[in-house]
């Protein structure tokens, strides 16, 4: 029988590993292998498997990392040495800025940027409530996402700490922003019922005092930009049962609360 030739006898060793090779391939394989050494050990080394790949892999990514780590280190020692000191104090003064502008917004901007203003709010409901609170339904031109208030009745200055009876309210409406999601923020629709308190208690531990409010104002984006929803001397119709009735309940309604009264919380049911 001739020689069969190594190269043919490699091809079949897959096969041969396999078991899917006929009985002839396998004993012409077995055959040549028992005389052939480089067969043999060709043979060897398909019985033992592929080498590990996946620890390859890692190493490679290991040494993409560290290359990538050596690439940011050069990068770095290059950028500091062309730094300097106007630099730095550039790179400073516009972190400042970018503080400054974000408190700006936070503290003052972001409240009155989208304020509804007066000539879009109608008043369409202003009554007394048996408590001698004063009710008022607010009707907006669009939807509102929020209502902000003074918090408390407001009095002049050197009033604060003393009993007063020409204190006011502040309230004003925002619009929703427009990258805001309207779906989460708008909380009011168009129509917003408020309970304003005619008498608001604070205890400041030692006195207490008792400020009364004699006007109630909804304002724009500056003090000038308002309008008067109510002031005393004006006549006010009883409020209806339902009205009553729905005070209550606190259902739908922006309502300072007593308990409420001692802080600057709004509490919206």
């Amino acid at each position: 029988m001739n020689k069969i030739p190594c190269n043919v006898i490699r091809d079949l060793i897959v096969l041969y590993e396999d078991d899917v090779c006929s009985d002839e391939s396998r004993q012409m394989i077995e055959e040549h292998i028992a005389g052939c050494e480089e067969c043999r050990r060709l043979c060897r080394m398909a019985q033992s498997g592929l080498p590990p790949v996946a620890l390859k892999e890692e190493n490679r990514r290991d040494d993409d990392v560290d290359e990538f780590l050596a690439l940011a280190k050069r990068a770095c020692k290059k950028l500091e040495k062309k730094l300097t000191y106007r630099h730095w104090v550039g790179f400073g003064a516009l972190i400042v800025v970018i503080i400054m502008i974000a408190t700006i917004w936070s503290e003052w901007l972001r409240f009155r940027v989208n304020v509804v203003p007066p000539e879009d709010v109608r008043i369409t409901e202003l009554y007394e409530l048996e408590s001698g609170d004063i009710y008022c339904t607010f009707e907006c031109k669009n939807e509102i996402a929020d209502v902000l208030t003074s918090g408390d009745i407001k009095v002049p200055e050197e009033k604060r700490r003393e009993d007063c009876e020409n204190g006011w309210w502040e309230i004003y409406f925002q619009y929703p922003f427009p990258f805001e999601n309207s779906k989460n923020k708008i909380y009011f629709g168009n129509e917003v019922h408020v309970v304003f308190p005619k008498k608001q208690i604070e205890d400041y531990g030692q006195f207490k005092t008792t400020h009364i409010c004699d006007s109630i104002y909804y304002n724009g984006k500056d003090k000038n930009d308002k309008i008067t929803v109510w002031k005393e001397g004006e006549e006010l119709k009883p409020a209806p049962e339902s009205v009553e009735n729905q005070v209550k309940e606190k259902s739908s309604v922006v309502y300072f609360d007593d308990k409420y009264y001692e802080t600057d919380e709004l509490t919206i049911y």
